[in-house]
Formats: structure tokens, sequence, C-alpha cells
């Protein structure tokens, strides 16, 4: 890789980062929120918790967990998104890396926050807070720098496999 393909993918996901502070400032992610607390509602009761949900706070049998803006895994997926977007490649396997990755980090997310609250319920707020602020905050990002990595060496393979050939080279960034 030479260095002006460096500088170019650090420009362009500095340059990504730009809706991630307009989202942040401006964003209303409440009806997110709301669905992220009925899923995790409904996760816990299927669990045979007793759960209580008013808005967007999930009470677990006397624990409560809000669900913030913060809890929904976007950054992750901004974040995901900008590492494709910015990588040399076809648009087609851009699109698929992103269409496959955002689900799957919306998955891991929804076990962050289930194993997180049960944890929080059964030892404490003590370790409902390592969990939260330190041991999942590296997590995720360690697992979407592995997202992109699979992606990136998987990503022809990938596109081939789950998009029919249409004869164009599939919008080849240059």
């Amino acid at each position: 890789m030479r260095e002006s393909d460096v500088q170019i993918f650090l420009l362009k996901m500095i340059i990504l980062s730009i809706p991630l502070y307009l989202l942040i400032k401006f964003g209303d992610f409440t009806p997110l929120q709301r669905l992220l607390a009925l899923q995790l509602s409904n996760i816990l009761k299927s669990l045979g918790f007793w759960v209580d949900l008013k808005g967007t706070v999930v009470n677990l049998q006397g624990f409560s967990v809000a669900i913030v803006k913060d809890c929904l895994g976007w950054k992750s997926m901004l974040f995901l998104s900008a590492l494709i977007i910015s990588t040399k490649a076809k648009w087609t396997e851009k699109t698929v890396g992103i269409a496959l990755g955002i689900p799957v980090l919306y998955s891991l997310n929804i076990f962050r926050i289930t194993v997180t609250s049960l944890m929080g319920f059964f030892y404490g707020m003590e370790v409902f807070e390592f969990l939260h602020f330190i041991l999942w905050q590296v997590l995720m990002v360690l697992f979407v720098i592995a997202l992109w990595v699979m992606w990136f060496r998987k990503r022809s393979f990938i596109s081939e496999m789950l998009i029919i050939k249409s004869g164009r080279d599939g919008g080849r960034e240059r």
C-alpha cells in the first residue's frame, strides 16, 4: 500500500466522521431507544424474568437499565460503514459489506445489552459498570475491526456469491 493510498483512506475516514458529530448533536434516537428497550424486555421475559418496561427504562426485578442513544450500537455501525467506504474496493462489495455488517453489529449489541443487564442484576452495579463502560467498549471496537478485516479479505468472494453478475465492473473505485 502506497503512502498516498493511506492518506486518502485517512482523509475519507475524517470526512465520514462528520455525520457522527452531527448525529450526536442533533439526532433524536428516542424511537430506536424504545424499540431496543422493548427488544431487551422481550428477551428477558423469554428467559423467565419479571420485567417492567416504561418508555426506555427496563426494570429487571428491581434492577433498572435505561436505554440511551449510546446503547443503540450506532457508533459501531457508523464506524464499520466508514471503514468499508474508505477502503479501495468496488461499490457493490462495499454495499454488501455494510448490508451484512450492520445486522451482525445490531445482533451483537442486543447480546451485549442483555448480558450486561443480567450481570448487573446478578452481581450488582459495580460489575455492570465494568462491563458497560470498560470491557464492552473495547470488545465492540475490536469486533468492528475484526468484521472489517474479514470483509476486506473476503469482499470479492462474498459479493460474487450474493450479487447476480450484470456484466458491469460493479463500480470500481479509483
